[in-house]
């Protein structure tokens, strides 16, 4: 049986309630609190699920938004499953957007809660008390009302009713916006179904909850029976030390510090089975160095209005550069423009409070990425860039800044690369590092024309602009362009 077809047509209690008894008391979660490393086993989840659910249930949240901040904690998890378990809606916020951003949100959700840690009550506050809205802390044993504080009292499980159909409402998501507002996106109960199949049997969380790559990974974990520390990208290097993780998902930013560290011999990376890029562009330079110790370097690909990858590689389904092949959760499709389509019950609902843009990017009922792509022969996608990012020179060639930016990422002194069309020229804007010197500059001069040597003219990069600081980033580390 496909990973997919563990939870296809099921609601996240039914995908639960499979798993818990599939695998009992086998340990699910792993994590650091108070210096002391705890363990949660599936029957343990369960019940801190359903104790939150029935508190929940008190709080008369069924049918409605629930907004939890998406920290990757213990906490967070048991908020999202009991709220969906109990009929509620999660929407996983994160609490660093800009307030305005948080409140518009919040506006269009009219949600009956708020969970969130103690640090950024102060963003949701005035909104809270001027809507009436209940807040609940998140971790927080000494508050007076908290996640934590009700799985370590216990009491009564909440009975689920079974009304909840695969199909209905079950998570929110907040676009990026590191180029546009964020979008608020809607997802039904198909967004947990899981689909990576795993190759090692421990796994470690990195990215934030109101990410889909976060849920995505906890969705699959859980249903697979494989271990998850749950951690983050501040301290994941202190977590996969005594953890050691076989299998990791994280943005090739992570990854590079990784590779950085274990070339001066300050990382191990003997326990890893299996490394995936997800949230940014796969650094085909860090896939050579991994695959050297025998690690598969793979990459995922996906959208928060696709619930998840709508495709990634696998050991024995691989081609360099490609992100892979369509799953048979999902159909995958080229317009007639190049730009990714994708179909599938995974697929959004629709973008809250804007019904023009839902409209406009589920047109002919498939979903449209944004993404510049082509299948090959042999059935895997390429990703070539964005639609929106070509370059149109005044020669009429159409030009991808990606596909130069991943040509240049070869080179060992790039630290970070954007490509921009300026003054009908391809110009590369180039972040070396900290420890750049005259010499790292003229290194990549030096790459950069070896390069234009072998592309067409209207790919050669005829500028270079050095920065003397980095890329601003998003939350996940993606650089913003």
């Amino acid at each position: 049986m496909m990973q997919y077809e563990l939870g296809y047509g099921l609601t996240v209690y039914e995908m639960l309630k499979k798993a818990k008894e599939t695998f009992g008391n086998q340990n699910l979660f792993s994590y650091m609190r108070n210096g002391q490393i705890v363990t949660v086993s599936y029957e343990e989840f369960w019940v801190d699920v359903h104790n939150v659910a029935y508190r929940l249930e008190q709080k008369q949240v069924k049918g409605r938004y629930v907004i939890i901040e998406g920290k990757p904690v213990y906490e967070t998890i048991v908020a999202l499953y009991a709220t969906i378990t109990v009929g509620a809606i999660a929407a996983m916020v994160n609490m660093d957007l800009p307030e305005e951003e948080i409140c518009r949100a919040m506006k269009l959700m009219n949600p009956a809660m708020v969970i969130c840690s103690e640090d950024a009550y102060d963003v949701v506050e005035e909104y809270t008390k001027s809507h009436n809205i209940s807040c609940v802390f998140c971790a927080e044993e000494d508050a007076q009302m908290s996640i934590r504080q009700w799985i370590n009292e216990g009491g009564t499980l909440y009975e689920y009713t079974g009304e909840q159909k695969a199909e209905d409402p079950a998570l929110v998501l907040m676009t990026s916006g590191s180029t546009s507002q964020s979008k608020v996106v809607l997802l039904s109960h198909y967004a947990f179904v899981p689909n990576k199949e795993y190759y090692a049997d421990k796994n470690i969380l990195l990215f934030p909850l109101y990410h889909i790559a976060g849920l995505s990974l906890v969705s699959n974990c859980i249903v697979k029976g494989v271990k998850l520390c749950l951690s983050n990208m501040k301290e994941g290097m202190r977590d996969i030390e005594w953890f050691k993780p076989t299998e990791m998902v994280s943005v090739p930013a992570f990854i590079s510090v990784m590779v950085e560290r274990s070339k001066k011999n300050q990382f191990d990376l003997s326990n890893f089975k299996s490394i995936t890029s997800a949230g940014a562009p796969q650094n085909l330079a860090l896939t050579e160095y991994l695959n050297s110790f025998g690690i598969f370097s793979g990459s995922s690909y996906g959208a928060t209005e696709t619930g998840g990858p709508v495709i990634y590689t696998t050991p024995m389904d691989y081609r360099y550069g490609a992100v892979g092949k369509p799953g048979p959760w999902n159909e995958v499709k080229i317009s007639d423009i190049g730009e990714v389509l994708v179909r599938g019950k995974n697929i959004m609902l629709e973008y809250i409070g804007n019904p023009e843009e839902t409209k406009e990017v589920l047109a002919d009922g498939w979903y449209h990425t944004g993404d510049a792509g082509h299948i090959d022969e042999d059935g895997f996608l390429c990703i070539t860039g964005r639609i929106n990012n070509i370059i149109i020179l005044s020669n009429g060639e159409n030009v991808s800044p990606e596909a130069i930016e991943k040509q240049l990422n070869y080179c060992e002194e790039i630290e970070e690369v954007i490509v921009y069309g300026e003054d009908d020229v391809i110009a590369a804007h180039v972040w070396c590092g900290e420890n750049a010197d005259d010499s790292t500059k003229e290194k990549v001069e030096k790459y950069i024309a070896k390069y234009n040597r072998t592309v067409p003219s209207y790919h050669c990069v005829r500028k270079i602009v050095f920065r003397e600081t980095p890329f601003d980033k998003t939350s996940t580390g993606k650089v913003k362009r």
